[in-house]
């Protein structure tokens, strides 16, 4: 991989640092053990995009899948849900599991509703929080950050400059290059603002679905299940 340019958010040492480790079931399983896990996901929106689901524990990013967009609309909708039910009854984490956070711009808000139907129907365990991100929506911070999806991702840059965030996750080759490619910029009234996805893909670079998942996986959920960012 490149060395990370000054623009760059999160260095390659950085995230090199995070996915080093013995990531064995035996050694994992002593990582914040009594921890909830808590999942992001981030949906495709066009065809060469992939969704991305990222689970973690605590500190630890113990587990993901990515899978294409198999098809728009509803018949997409339906086929990403199943996919990640299939992944939270795989890994067996649906006992632990505290909260889902879904991208929900666009067509991705209608994976959190479903996932709330199924909740209604019996279906779904209702301890489980079902969280609407919106990554253009306001910052919690404004001052500082001009939208959540840069907060987002300056929060897990911060955790895993405290080894707060770590495991084999950040050692998969798609999350190194995302991590280590998003730019960001100061703005003329002083706040950060990150790259853009079509800004990324202008500049020849795939969609950082797996960043914004991994983002989301360690973003923290307020009183009124609103992302925070705060920890």
């Amino acid at each position: 991989f490149p060395e990370t340019a000054e623009d760059t958010l999160i260095s390659l040492a950085l995230v090199e640092r995070a996915g080093q480790g013995d990531w064995s079931p035996e050694e994992m399983a002593k990582v914040d053990p009594d921890e909830p896990v808590e999942i992001g996901m981030d949906v495709a929106r066009y065809g060469e995009d992939k969704n991305v689901i990222v689970a973690r524990r605590g500190r630890l990013a113990f587990a993901a899948e990515e899978f294409g967009c198999e098809a728009l609309g509803l018949t997409g909708i339906m086929a990403a849900c199943g996919r990640l039910l299939a992944f939270i009854e795989r890994h067996q984490i649906v006992e632990r599991l505290k909260a889902i956070k879904v991208d929900a711009t666009g067509l991705g808000g209608g994976v959190p509703d479903r996932l709330r139907e199924l909740q209604l129907e019996g279906r779904f365990p209702r301890h489980v929080k079902i969280i609407d991100v919106n990554a253009g929506a306001a910052a919690n911070n404004s001052a500082r950050y001009v939208n959540l999806i840069t907060e987002q991702w300056v929060n897990l840059r911060d955790r895993m400059q405290q080894d707060l965030a770590f495991g084999p996750v950040f050692a998969n080759k798609r999350v190194i290059e995302q991590l280590t490619r998003r730019r960001y910029k100061i703005l003329s009234d002083g706040r950060m603002k990150l790259e853009s996805k079509e800004e990324m893909k202008k500049r020849g670079l795939k969609s950082p679905d797996w960043g914004d998942a991994l983002a989301m996986a360690y973003a923290e959920v307020g009183a009124k299940d609103r992302i925070v960012n705060i920890w």
